[in-house]
Formats: C-alpha cells, structure tokens, sequence
C-alpha cells in the first residue's frame, strides 16, 4: 500500500502512515489510513503523494478527533 506521511510546521517528515483500504464514490476515491505516533505541533501538513499537502492545525486535527475530510485534485 501507499505510505502518507504528515510533516510538521518545519516541514519535514514527522510521522508515516499507510492507507489501509480505498474505494471508488461519486465524489472520486475515499481512502482509510492512519498515521500512528504523530508528535505534538500547532500545525501539520498531511501529504497526499503527488497532490498538494493538506494544511491543517492541531486545533482542527482535535476538534474532529482526528478525523480528515477533504478533497484533493
């Protein structure tokens, strides 16, 4: 499976993850994958391989407990 990888405000590489199952919708492709041990930081870019990285803050990241709802194109 493809690896994602979330970077920090500095923009390196802080933590991977691994999408665990993806499937087709109306809307494009819905993925499942999760990024274990993901250090403390006021905000993060979460990478989407070939897409632009998703910005996104700790506050947001908490307030739907981790859980991310976007679209990339």
């Amino acid at each position: 499976m493809l690896f994602r990888s979330v970077l920090g405000p500095s923009g390196a590489v802080v933590a991977r993850g691994q999408i665990d199952s993806s499937k087709a919708t109306a809307a494009g492709c819905a993925m499942h994958f999760a990024v274990p041990d993901v250090p403390n930081a006021d905000s993060y870019v979460v990478d989407f391989g070939n897409h632009d990285g998703v910005p996104l803050t700790a506050a947001d990241l908490n307030n739907s407990n981790w859980a991310i709802d976007t679209t990339i194109g």
